[in-house]
């Protein structure tokens, strides 16, 4: 467990979440924005992190 979700050192891993429900931005903010401490995969994409941040600020469409 310390390998993947800490030390992010692995060529193939399994895992799961779900994104369902009233918070399903802030459950995919909190697993995919680089700097999120709940990103415990250690997925890093600038592009990602640009359209999260847009998307906080945009507010309701």
């Amino acid at each position: 467990m310390k390998q993947m979700y800490v030390q992010h050192d692995y060529d193939i891993g399994n895992t799961s979440f779900n994104v369902l429900g009233e918070s399903h931005f802030v459950r995919m903010y909190g697993n995919f924005y680089s700097e999120s401490t709940s990103n415990v995969l250690g997925y890093m994409n600038p592009e990602m992190d640009a359209q999260s941040d847009d998307e906080s600020t945009s507010g309701p469409r």
